[in-house]
């Protein structure tokens, strides 16, 4: 995988997903995972030294949820 992952597409598929033109930009904005509010108690795990997320994807998330009205944290 190239390390800008664009390069990884031609440029018409890349410029369709970034006008949400495409069933995979639909699809990924139905499943969003952090712009939603959860119901029930939930942690958020990350760690520093992950290779493949990184930590502030949970902040990103707690952050979300926190807008949405979540009031549980721990």
């Amino acid at each position: 995988m190239p390390s800008v992952v664009t390069n990884a597409f031609k440029p018409e598929v890349v410029a369709a997903l970034q006008n949400d033109r495409t069933t995979l930009a639909c699809g990924a904005a139905e499943n969003d995972l952090h712009r939603w509010t959860p119901q029930a108690p939930m942690r958020l795990y990350h760690c520093g030294g992950d290779q493949d997320v990184v930590p502030a994807n949970s902040q990103v998330a707690y952050d979300s949820f926190r807008a949405r009205g979540a009031n549980q944290s721990s």
